[in-house]
């Protein structure tokens, strides 16, 4: 994950908190807002068990307005930055030349594609079906409360996350995210 246009827009995310039109990262989906939703999408990562799993990569990489996303975390040119920092671009630019750099020598360490996929993708699969879930479940419930552009304050954002607890280790494990 190249760490500058992750940690953007993070911040992002949290500045809006529960506002129904500028919250990142985990749109709120009304039956309207789904239905807008390309079917690919759809089809990848809402309405099949496996949008878990590719949820997160597909945040990160797709660019289209189209795909209800941010924009590119690894495009520089990406519509993520347009109202961002002005070194934001640069800074996109050297992590993703450090992921690749990074992907490119796991794919050297391991003998074929058989061995990356072990050791690399599926691990990074279940990390994306981590943060996916434990993201989804601290700001979303039944009862959770989003407030449009009139009513959306910080602090009433702020007080819809949920603090929930895992148990069995789990956050321990996590450092209670």
């Amino acid at each position: 994950v190249p760490f500058w246009p992750w940690a953007y827009s993070h911040q992002q995310h949290h500045r809006f908190h529960n506002h129904e039109t500028k919250d990142m990262s985990h749109p709120w989906m009304t039956p309207e807002r789904y239905e807008a939703t390309n079917p690919i999408v759809r089809f990848l990562a809402l309405d099949h068990p496996w949008g878990v799993f590719l949820g997160f990569p597909g945040y990160l990489l797709l660019e289209p307005k189209w795909s209800s996303t941010d924009g590119s975390h690894f495009n520089p040119q990406s519509r993520l930055f347009d109202k961002g920092p002005k070194d934001m671009r640069a800074k996109c630019a050297v992590s993703t030349a450090a992921c690749a750099g990074f992907l490119a020598l796991t794919f050297a360490a391991c003998d074929g594609p058989a061995n990356w996929a072990m050791q690399y993708l599926a691990p990074y699969l279940c990390f994306s079906w981590w943060l996916f879930t434990v993201t989804y479940l601290q700001h979303h419930d039944h009862d959770t409360k989003t407030y449009p552009e009139k009513e959306w304050e910080y602090v009433l954002g702020g007080l819809e996350t949920i603090d929930r607890e895992f148990g069995y280790g789990i956050d321990d494990i996590t450092h209670h995210i």
